[in-house]
């Protein structure tokens, strides 16, 4: 997993960062905790049912449940994709997480199949985004401007396809942060 090389201070900037309670994207999550942490930002992990979320053999210690979340304290909210992300995608707290955090002018980002969160929010609507390819068609429901790209930015919005794409994702979560 990458490695990090700095720790942010107390006082730094928190980033919330979803997880599904069950098998998130592993790569996806290290990807982006590293990069925010190796960019001076605290990480702090919501979950749909605020228990550590478990993915193979790896658990992550949940600070928060994701519907007690408050996204005023919050620079950027970071949904994390995963098969068990789709039992999720109707989760009124997760899409008042991505409403609150687009009308607040925060970074709003999600990567793999988690975009469909944003777009069932109604976030991505007249927005240039990317998902996991067989969820396509959810994001052009949702009137988002879809590209078949590994990584894409539109404003505040961060947008990844997948694991593959995960270096490129967080690289661009923290520029867009800065």
């Amino acid at each position: 997993s990458p490695e990090i090389t700095a720790s942010p201070s107390a006082d730094a900037a928190a980033v919330l960062v979803v997880l599904a309670d069950h098998e998130f994207q592993q790569l996806e999550y290290s990807e982006v905790r590293a990069a925010l942490l190796n960019g001076g930002f605290r990480v702090v992990v919501a979950t749909p049912s605020g228990d550590d979320a478990r993915s193979g053999d790896v658990a992550v210690r949940a600070d928060v449940r994701a519907a007690d979340a408050s996204v005023a304290e919050y620079a950027a909210v970071v949904f994390i994709g995963g098969p068990g992300i789709r039992e999720h995608f109707a989760d009124a707290s997760l899409q008042a997480l991505a409403r609150d955090a687009a009308a607040g002018g925060k970074v709003v980002a999600a990567i793999c199949l988690a975009p469909v969160i944003l777009a069932r929010a109604g976030v991505l609507e007249g927005v240039e985004a990317t998902v996991w390819e067989e969820e396509q068609d959810e994001l052009k429901r949702a009137d988002a401007r879809v590209q078949d790209e590994p990584v894409v930015v539109d404003g505040r919005v961060v947008t990844g396809q997948g694991p593959d794409a995960a270096a490129a994702f967080a690289d661009a979560l923290l520029e867009t942060l800065r």
